[in-house]
């Protein structure tokens, strides 16, 4: 009976609901345990470091992951959606748009973290007003290029859709960056917490380039240089317009957290609302796991003209994910007071307020994330960016008028822009299902 419901359930081997289940699954076992070493992680650093150096980390992570995402996130989109529209029926093809993803990233890996290391000095002194970190964010510099080359990765794994194996390699990799970050962080204080990054982002770039090669090897996909320059096309139609709105994306976050910085107790400010922002990651947890399953299966069924399966998916995922993100932001709110007063005391007076917010604005996130899948998948990637010039606009509007009220003002602002992308991203949405 067990069995007989477990296959009703899941469908068919092969089915589309199979794979997104399945797929679901094997991401959320990944997120749940990825997510909860970071947490703790992140306490026990918080208590470590104290919260003024807390928040010196975070505005390093916060750099580091921007610069990061600018120069790997086109291409993992990218790589993501290419590999599962014709892994199948073209995988020469195929295996050009690995090796063009992967030298894309590459290059934009080494571009982004030599400017970063060459800026290190005026960047905390000028930006940060905090000139002791110049030394410890150009050694950061290495996380930009690791960064890269894993988030393409990542992306093949998704397009590819080996998610058990992706799943396996970053629970790996997140067990072993809890145990450093504690220990290096115990041994060394600030360089320590970001020696573990260093050192994690190492070997996880390391893992995933042994197993995609022998998942590529099994699919009898080739990577090739030959013929790249003929797939010139995709990189200014589809990468181009991702990548000028990543830029305006994380960039723009940065920015708001550096106003933050800049106010009086700006770093204690920055320590609380870091404290509180990690916790959005249990809200988004569910509609993460599901956004890779949703976006290459929507490729997949793009490149059939499945409209019917388009419009079936994009509903399935809008239920599972209101429902697990409302739920955990409910049950994140009424524990608020319990969670910020395991970073310490200072951070309980201004962090449970801001925290209540950072959830709000996580569950309205959760929401747009079918949306989004959607829109990428469907090619409306120009569409895409216009929203995203008006989120960022609105953000760094709501941010200048607020960052007076420090971490509270940022997380309103942050929470009113991802209104705007609520509004917006289902008329995109509804042109792709529509699009004959």
């Amino acid at each position: 009976m067990s069995q007989l419901f477990i296959n009703n359930l899941l469908g068919t081997s092969g089915s589309l609901r199979h794979r997104f289940l399945t797929g679901t699954i094997w991401n959320t076992i990944s997120t749940i345990l990825v997510r909860g070493f970071g947490l703790i992680g992140s306490i026990a650093a918080a208590r470590l470091l104290g919260k003024e150096k807390f928040g010196e980390f975070g505005i390093i992570i916060s750099t580091v992951n921007t610069l990061a995402f600018m120069s790997s996130v086109s291409m993992s989109v990218t790589s993501s959606k290419f590999l599962a529209e014709y892994r199948d029926t073209d995988k020469i093809k195929t295996g050009r748009m690995a090796s063009l993803c992967w030298l894309t990233a590459i290059i934009f890996g080494l571009i982004s973290s030599g400017v970063l290391a060459v800026s290190a000095v005026w960047t905390s002194t000028y930006l940060f007003n905090a000139p002791h970190l110049a030394t410890i964010l150009a050694y950061s510099s290495l996380v930009v290029l690791l960064g890269a080359m894993t988030g393409v990765q990542n992306g093949m794994f998704i397009g590819l859709e080996a998610f058990k194996s992706m799943t396996i390699l970053s629970c790996l990799n997140g067990f072993i960056y809890f145990g450093m970050l504690i220990f290096f962080t115990w041994k060394m204080g600030l360089p320590g917490a970001v020696l573990a990054l260093i050192l994690s982002y190492s070997i996880n770039w390391a893992a995933n380039s042994f197993i995609l090669k022998h998942i590529l090897i099994k699919l009898r996909i080739k990577p090739t240089f030959k013929g790249i320059w003929g797939e010139r096309k995709i990189l200014l139609s589809f990468s181009l317009p991702h990548m000028i709105g990543s830029f305006l994306n994380l960039p723009v976050t940065w920015f708001c957290n550096t106003l933050l910085v800049r106010q009086p107790d700006g770093m204690a400010q920055m320590g609380v609302y870091s404290a509180a922002s990690r916790w959005r990651e249990l809200v988004l947890f569910l509609p993460n796991a599901i956004s890779p399953v949703a976006a290459a299966m929507h490729a997949e069924r793009i490149g059939h003209n499945d409209r019917k399966s388009i419009a079936k998916l994009l509903r399935s995922s809008l239920i599972i994910v209101a429902v697990s993100a409302s739920g955990g932001a409910i049950i994140l709110a009424l524990a608020s007071r319990f969670i910020m007063s395991q970073y310490g005391n200072d951070f309980l007076t201004d962090g449970v307020p801001v925290m209540l917010l950072v959830l709000a604005t996580a569950f309205i996130e959760s929401l747009t994330v079918p949306f989004s899948n959607l829109v990428t998948s469907g090619g409306k990637i120009w569409l895409s960016l216009a929203i995203g010039i008006v989120r960022s606009t609105v953000l760094v509007a709501c941010v200048w008028c607020l960052i007076g009220s420090g971490a509270s003002g940022l997380a309103i602002a942050l929470l009113i822009s991802a209104g705007v992308s609520l509004c917006l991203l289902p008329l995109v949405a509804k042109n792709v299902i529509s699009k004959k």
